[in-house]
């Protein structure tokens, strides 16, 4: 008898009114908000590292640039 019943009603119906359901749907939100906020802060935070490394990388190829272009000088006017 029970099954006719529930049989009778839309499944939006079953569920929407239970307050389990509401509570569990929040819960939901609020942990993909803070997921949401998670991700833009690591986002952000990489993208402050990538900058620095990035940094660095051209300071080393400078380095290495003026190193060889002063080697290659030199070597030239060592041979005439």
């Amino acid at each position: 008898m029970a099954d006719k019943d529930l049989d009778k009603k839309p499944a939006e119906q079953l569920y929407a009114n239970e307050p389990d359901l509401k509570t569990q749907v929040i819960a939901d939100m609020l942990r993909i908000e803070q997921v949401t906020t998670e991700i833009k802060e690591f986002k952000v935070e990489v993208k402050d590292h990538f900058a620095k490394v990035e940094n660095w990388l051209v300071g080393i190829m400078a380095g290495v640039f003026a190193t060889m272009s002063s080697l290659i000088i030199a070597l030239i006017f060592k041979l005439f």
